[in-house]
This record gives structure tokens, C-alpha cells and sequence, in this order.
């Protein structure tokens, strides 16, 4: 009987190590996109102040997001947008974070699925 309960306390343990091994996982990806989003998004607007172009400016914080981590997934739609009274650019990220359990079971992969808009002006300086 004493070591049944050993062994689930164990397996109780193993999980909940698993668990927070994970969530510190997600909460890094979330970190990462958010710094990296971040910068491309404060050169995105200067370089829209430089040149006025919204295509070049989306390519180049395209460019400036893969330059940084490859594995950052940019949607086909709504990628970048940029408001051409304001200046205002706003960029859409996405990446999965990698995880023992909650990216692999179907009822908990969304969690694992980060996402992050970043959204930066010129400065009222």
C-alpha cells in the first residue's frame, strides 16, 4: 500500500514538473515575440518616415523579424498594416512554442499556439 501511494506521488510530481517546464516554455515564446515584434515594428516606422513606401516598409520588417528568429510564422493576411495619417504601424506575429505535453494533446494545443501584435507610432518627440 505505502508504495502505490509513492509511486503516485511521483507520477503527481513528474506531471506538475512537466506542467511548469511547459508554461515557463510558453512565457518565453510569448517574451521572445514580443521583443523581437517589437523592434521590427520601431524600425518599420522610421523606415516608413524615411521613405513613405507601406510595401517596402512591410518587406523590410518581414526581412528584419525572419533575420531574427526563422521559425516566427508572419500571416499571409494582416502581416503588417500602417496608417499613412499617423505613421502607425502594427505587426502580427505567430509561433509555437515548443512544450513536452500541452503542444501535443489535442484539448491543450492551442495554448502552445503564440501569437502577438505589436503596434508602434513615431515619436511625439
Amino acid at each position: 500500500m505505502m508504495g502505490k501511494l509513492v509511486v503516485v506521488w511521483v507520477l503527481l510530481l513528474a506531471l506538475a514538473g512537466v506542467a511548469a517546464v511547459d508554461t515557463v516554455s510558453i512565457m518565453f515564446t510569448t517574451f521572445h515575440l514580443a521583443d523581437v515584434a517589437g523592434r521590427a515594428a520601431g524600425d518599420a516606422v522610421d523606415t516608413y518616415a524615411h521613405t513613405g513606401d507601406a510595401n517596402q516598409t512591410c518587406a523590410d520588417a518581414a526581412a528584419a523579424i525572419r533575420a531574427a528568429d526563422d521559425t516566427i510564422k508572419l500571416p499571409k493576411t494582416d502581416f503588417c498594416s500602417i496608417d499613412p495619417q499617423t505613421g502607425r504601424v502594427t505587426l502580427t506575429v505567430k509561433k509555437t512554442a515548443s512544450t513536452f505535453l500541452v503542444g501535443r494533446t489535442s484539448y491543450t494545443r492551442h495554448y502552445a499556439q503564440v501569437s502577438h501584435m505589436e503596434i508602434a507610432g513615431p515619436s511625439a518627440v
